[in-house]
């Protein structure tokens, strides 16, 4: 028994001493990334604090409805219905045009306050200066859900958006929707633990700039070779909308989003950009906009919420909301100058 406790007396001393020095780093590294926004710290935040997982075919996580959090330095409240957005009428009153935005955290507006995101800036606008007889205001409902691709998408569409009749839905697509739909969330320690969060995106950062995993270019290209699953249901997902959609006479444009590390002349997505176009075409998406060119002449990191951060920022967001702007012009409503 004395060489039992002889044993067990340094390794329990060990054991406490690890763990005692553990929850010490996890409270400097909390109060640092209070002081110091740190870009995966705080999506790893955004996950536990305002999602939850959902058991339905195609889809992976949802807002949880009545939540508010401080993320990126932002405030950021989910309305009852799970939307970042104001709360709008299920039914749609007769003098409006509603038009539903569907995608991922750049829909959703990472690291922008709701008031400077496209959605909203396109709806200020629209109201504005588009003056139609038929229209008394326009809508425009953003459902953006962090992590969503286009299968999670058009699934939320399918089941609950197309219950709030809009007349036109935008499908805004990013060159990550073709991953596939995940399966699990992330192991229960990197989702509520900043040092754990810290840790493993600094080991992901380190196995991409020493080749072990690829980097984000590889690693996007590659999600478009033509053995992909990711890809092969996208495309599915794809023809379903411009099926639904059709059905219900709604209106359907497809906006592609650029990935802001290189833009302009540059960028290094042009090419599955054109790809993606002609699958969004050969499936019925008539009106597809590649913003891409809207960004020539401007230097990436301007267009960026932080410098870790590459999602588009309010300037950025501001260059988005006038490329819908103008195509929504071009194609189906005349402003008061024109009236002129």
């Amino acid at each position: 028994m004395s060489i039992l406790k002889k044993i067990l007396k340094p390794v329990l001393a060990v054991f406490l001493s690890t763990f005692l020095c553990l929850l010490v780093l996890e409270g400097l590294t909390r109060i640092f990334f209070t002081l110091n926004l740190d870009y995966q710290i705080e999506m790893s935040r955004y996950a536990g604090l305002m999602k939850r997982q959902v058991i339905v075919k195609g889809s992976s996580h949802a807002h949880l409805p009545d939540q508010q959090a401080k993320l990126m330095g932002v405030g950021v409240t989910i309305n009852a219905k799970g939307f970042r957005d104001k709360d709008y009428e299920l039914k749609k009153p007769d003098n409006v045009y509603r038009i539903m935005l569907l995608g991922d955290s750049l829909t959703f507006g990472w690291g922008v306050k709701a008031e400077n995101r496209f959605s909203d800036l396109l709806e200020a606008r629209l109201n504005k200066e588009v003056k139609d007889s038929k229209y008394g205001r326009f809508e425009v409902i953003n459902t953006g859900v962090g992590n969503y691709n286009t299968v999670q998408e058009v699934n939320f569409y399918e089941i609950q958006g197309s219950a709030w009749e809009p007349d036109m839905v935008i499908l805004n697509f990013f060159i990550n929707d073709a991953e596939p739909t995940p399966t699990k969330r992330s192991p229960f320690i990197i989702q509520y633990s900043y040092l754990a969060m810290w840790l493993w995106g600094r080991l992901d950062t380190m196995q991409r700039i020493v080749g072990v995993r690829d980097n984000f270019f590889d690693y996007y290209g590659k999600l478009y070779n033509d053995d992909q699953p990711g890809l092969n249901i996208m495309k599915e997902a794809l023809a379903r909308i411009s099926e639904i959609t059709d059905k219900d006479r709604t209106k359907l444009l497809m906006v592609m989003l650029p990935e802001l590390h290189v833009v302009g002349k540059e960028y290094k997505f042009a090419d599955i950009y054109k790809r993606v176009k002609d699958f969004a075409n050969q499936s019925g998406i008539t009106h597809v906009i590649d913003l891409s060119d809207n960004f020539k002449g401007q230097e990436p990191d301007t267009l960026w919420v932080s410098p870790d951060d590459a999602h588009p920022n309010a300037k950025a967001h501001k260059i988005i909301a006038e490329g819908i702007f103008s195509h929504l012009l071009e194609n189906y409503f005349r402003t008061s100058k024109m009236d002129d």
